[in-house]
């Protein structure tokens, strides 16, 4: 076997090996590619270089390239996702449901407007998943399971952290984030309009009372200060904030 320390300075005899019959060229080849992806026939600080073809003599070459900076191992291994647990004995029942079923007054079974007959007898669907369904949110098997993923995904997106960063920065800064809509009159009663806080992810929705009478009451002044405190009009009501 050839040693470890192979480099290019073995370039003129492994020319003169290749210059043989095709059996020996390919028997080399086959042998130098061994070498090259055994770790045992690289040293930590080489990196092999290609195999090249010159066609003209009908030759092959290997060479490897000292390069401390190119050849290194990973150590680290990559978080593997949370596998989802299938309950192969979990179906839905799909047709008419029997009369005695405790959910036949509240499943919708098929469209007011269809004109297809529903599957009688009724057919079990196979619904492997469908554990995960836990509409009060208390089953912990799923909760866990959802935390799990949570946590994968924040190790796999982890060196996106500063982008992330970066383009909510971006976004933020092009948007005043304390500010209103224009009101509007409905009926003469009321102005209508929503406002939007610095930090919080919803709109409030206000109106404020119309002092003048007349149904097509003038635009009102705004005289707003520009704190999250201070209302937009006299009489200001939050009527929905979520």
């Amino acid at each position: 076997l050839l040693p470890s320390s192979f480099s290019s300075t073995n370039t003129r005899t492994t020319r003169r090996i290749c210059t043989g019959t095709s059996f020996q060229k390919l028997a080399l080849v086959s042998l130098l590619t061994t070498l090259s992806s055994s770790a045992a026939f690289q040293p930590a600080n080489s990196t092999p270089a290609f195999i090249g073809s010159n066609h003209r003599n009908r030759t092959l070459t290997r060479t490897f390239t000292a390069n401390t900076n190119t050849f290194k191992m990973s150590a680290t291994a990559k978080p593997q996702p949370p596998i989802t647990r299938r309950d192969e004995e979990h179906t839905v029942i799909a047709g008419v449901l029997p009369a005695d079923h405790p959910l036949k007054s509240k499943l919708i079974r098929q469209s007011e407007t269809s004109t297809e007959a529903l599957l009688d007898p009724p057919r079990h669907i196979p619904d492997a998943y469908g554990w995960l369904r836990d509409e009060k949110r208390t089953n912990t098997e799923v909760l866990d399971h959802l935390k799990a993923e949570n946590t994968y995904t924040e190790q796999i997106t982890a060196h996106l952290g500063g982008l992330r960063t970066k383009l909510y920065d971006e976004m933020i800064d092009s948007i005043q984030e304390t500010d209103y809509t224009t009101p509007g009159n409905k009926e003469g009663k009321y102005y209508y309009y929503t406002r939007s806080n610095e930090g919080e992810s919803y709109r409030m929705y206000c109106r404020a009372p119309v002092e003048s009478k007349s149904a097509s009451a003038p635009q009102p002044k705004i005289e707003w200060d520009g704190t999250k405190e201070a209302p937009i009009l006299p009489g200001e009501e939050c009527y929905l904030n979520v």
